[in-house]
């Protein structure tokens, strides 16, 4: 073996068994020795009831030649059984075939994932509840806290460099479903190859979600339905045939208690800062690349590849809406979300959720250092009085922190764009986490800046019961003026701002916008 290939193998255990300490999916160790004549690497797969015909472990032997990576190795397997497990025990699949399915890039951890999937039921009885690869296990359950939150949510987008913007962002606050009237839909789409796709999901998602609710599925199978359904419907359509487009999406729904359900396709993701340690992120979606090794077994199980880190040597997500050429034939390109659930504890301080075009530049801890350096420090909610209407010394509307996170999420994507040199569009969502009474007592007013819904500006109040108004432009300055001057923020202050500010911008009581139903509407 010429040491190249050893030095290659070498990275790829270190590779591999850094992954294993992350999670439990088995082990890695070398049999005999790497420079020996026939060096082989020894692979224990674990494997769970919910994922695969049984539980347990199975071993398998790995067996390399002085052309790696330029040929494939040979796995053996040394106990167990399954459909690609041939009568003399060596595995038989595509990814192993030199001449259909084996790439020189590919590695071990692509060959682990290869002979984990072997085990795996197709299909899985219950999709929503397997959790986010790699994961083998969901993590343990957390405790509830025996407290209500709630999250202020603002957002901002900017086109950057593109020659258009092709990100939609949806909202709907304080929806009752479920048993709730504190529930909360949010979530960016990333248009490619065009935007009908992601305009086409901030439309139809959220309604689509909401159905399902109501129909008494649980959080995650909804969850999972809207994501399924909508690409669908979309797929069907005469327009994403003609325009190929495609949008990856992430949609955090809220069950107005304390957990928060994330739904992720593609490269969009969704952190949360904890106070511990004077703030970290915590990751709650993965990005689904096209050369994360577990879906690069998926996409050639499937009949495809992956080249240059993409699909078929063209698409860098392995999981998105649209997209319907990677679709016909085979099933390349994934529409099943990828599913997690956090319950979130009382030292978490605020959520971001951001399309790829500031995770390219930024790590998931440098955007939380970011933003918590311009916000205002951080209340638990266990230390907030029950039915606090805003927090003491604050002269802001409500809450008292709508100015400075409105302009750290500014700050965050502009930064990104212009500092990091982002060359895509950037959308970024922050959501920080408050109780209930605060929330009820908080009015935010948002620009949209090219992140989704015309020239217009938002409104979102829980005084609405979760329906959204699409305002002129021109009223914003003088309805956030007005809104600013009242001591208090109430239905009564908010109808008085919104007099003004009509009144002062010479709008007809019978101008066309009017409030829409959160049900329907994702504007």
């Amino acid at each position: 073996i010429k040491k190249p290939v050893i030095e290659r193998l070498e990275g790829e255990i270190a590779s591999l068994t850094e992954s294993f300490t992350k999670y439990p999916l088995g082990t890695v160790s070398v049999v005999g020795d790497l420079n020996g004549d026939d060096p082989t690497i020894r692979l224990e797969v674990l494997t769970r009831p919910d994922m695969s015909y049984d539980s347990g472990s199975t071993n398998f032997d790995v067996k390399f030649t002085s052309v790696y990576p330029g040929r494939a190795p040979k796995v053996y397997c040394l106990d167990g059984q399954g459909s690609a497990i041939q009568e003399d025990g060596f595995v038989k699949c595509l990814l192993l075939d030199d001449d259909q399915g084996w790439s020189r890039t590919y590695n071990l951890e692509v060959i682990f994932f290869c002979v984990r999937g072997i085990f795996r039921r197709k299909p899985i009885e219950a999709p929503w509840e397997a959790g986010a690869a790699p994961w083998l296990e969901t993590p343990a359950p957390v405790e509830p806290s025996g407290l209500n939150y709630a999250f202020e949510v603002v957002h901002h987008g900017a086109q950057g460099r593109r020659r258009k913007m092709e990100d939609t962002f949806a909202h709907q606050q304080c929806i009752s479903l479920n048993g709730t009237d504190n529930a909360m839909i949010c979530g960016i789409f990333d248009g490619h190859a065009g935007d009908a796709c992601s305009r086409y999901a901030q439309e139809q998602l959220p309604g689509i979600l909401t159905s399902h609710l109501e129909s008494g599925k649980t959080w995650r199978e909804a969850l999972w339905r809207s994501f399924v359904d909508m690409d669908a419907n979309f797929c069907s359509e005469d327009i994403a045939r003609k325009s190929h487009a495609g949008c990856t999406a992430n949609v955090v729904l809220f069950d107005g208690v304390d957990r928060l359900f994330c739904g992720n396709l593609g490269d969009c993701r969704m952190i949360i800062c904890s106070a511990k340690d004077g703030g970290t992120a915590r990751d709650i979606s993965f990005d689904c690349r096209a050369d994360r090794p577990d879906e690069v077994a998926r996409i050639v199980d499937a009949g495809g590849f992956m080249s240059n880190k993409r699909v078929n040597g063209q698409l860098a997500v392995s999981r998105a809406m649209g997209d319907v050429d990677y679709k016909t034939k085979h099933k390349l390109v994934s529409s099943e979300p990828e599913i997690t659930e956090t319950r979130i504890q009382d030292d978490d301080e605020f959520f971001i959720l951001a399309c790829d075009g500031l995770w390219d530049v930024l790590s998931s801890d440098e955007a939380v250092k970011y933003v918590r350096e311009r916000i205002r420090p951080h209340t638990p909610v266990s230390s907030i009085p029950m039915g606090a209407e805003s927090m003491p010394g604050s002269d802001e509307i409500g809450l008292g922190g709508s100015a400075d996170i409105m302009q750290a999420v500014k700050d965050l994507v502009t930064h990104a764009i212009e500092e990091k040199g982002s060359s895509d569009n950037v959308t970024a969502v922050v959501g920080r986490i408050t109780s209930p009474s605060l929330l009820a007592a908080t009015v935010m007013v948002q620009g949209l800046d090219g992140g989704g819904g015309g020239g217009g500006g938002i409104i979102s109040s829980s005084c609405m019961s979760g329906s959204v108004m699409n305002v002129p432009r021109g009223m914003m300055a003088s309805l956030t003026a007005n809104l600013r001057s009242s001591a208090s923020t109430t239905v009564l202050s908010l109808s008085a701002a919104l007099a003004r500010a009509i009144s002062h911008a010479k709008i007809s009581p019978r101008c066309p916008w009017q409030p829409a139903r959160a049900a329907s509407s994702a504007r």
